[in-house]
């Protein structure tokens, strides 16, 4: 069974808001030292604006990569598939899938999110994992039982567009991989 990743989720917003707020003060900095110490170096204020923005820009539309996609459910595990990369995890590692919040962070993690103008209301699946999430950056991978650098958390969040019927058949195919191989098919 497969889901649409949602585009608008909490996780691009916040990058690319933040590279934007980012790359605006770090610009409006270096063409203020600029202009003060040198006098009026148009040349390089211009030069290094263009490479600020520039790079205020790319950053966040690589990050954007991680809201095109598909969640995928199936009998072995929870797989996200996005533009930047595969998320692949097995039912035995997952310990919970449910609804969050960026209101349940604490104070200042939701107020950050506030000053972004980021929904901190809005819905989002978390996984918790009895494992260490673990990415391996030569193949684009993350994953709980892949060969790779531990990212030292234990959970994601997930962000379907259909959030209800994803939790729904989420816990269907969990609750079935909990049980002994001769019940699964009926829960299925």
């Amino acid at each position: 069974m497969q889901f649409v990743i949602d585009r608008n989720n909490v996780n691009t917003q916040w990058l690319g808001r933040l590279f934007l707020a980012f790359g605006v003060l770090l610009t409006a900095l270096i063409v203020g030292t600029s202009v003060l110490d040198r006098g009026l170096d148009s040349e390089l204020a211009v030069t290094i604006a263009i490479c600020v923005i520039g790079f205020c820009v790319i950053w966040p539309w690589s990050w954007r990569r991680s809201g095109t996609g598909t969640i995928e459910l199936n009998n072995t595990g929870l797989r996200v598939h996005t533009k930047s990369g595969d998320f692949m995890y097995p039912w035995s590692d997952i310990v919970d899938i449910r609804t969050s919040s960026l209101s349940e962070r604490g104070n200042l993690s939701r107020l950050a999110y506030q000053v972004l103008g980021i929904d901190t209301k809005k819905q989002f699946a978390l996984v918790r994992l009895d494992k260490w999430l673990k990415k391996n950056p030569v193949r684009e991978r993350w994953g709980t039982s892949i060969a790779g650098l531990p990212l030292f958390v234990k959970q994601t969040a997930v962000f379907p567009q259909d959030l209800d019927g994803f939790l729904q058949t989420a816990r269907q195919y969990w609750d079935a991989a909990r049980q002994p191989p001769e019940h699964r098919q009926e829960l299925l």
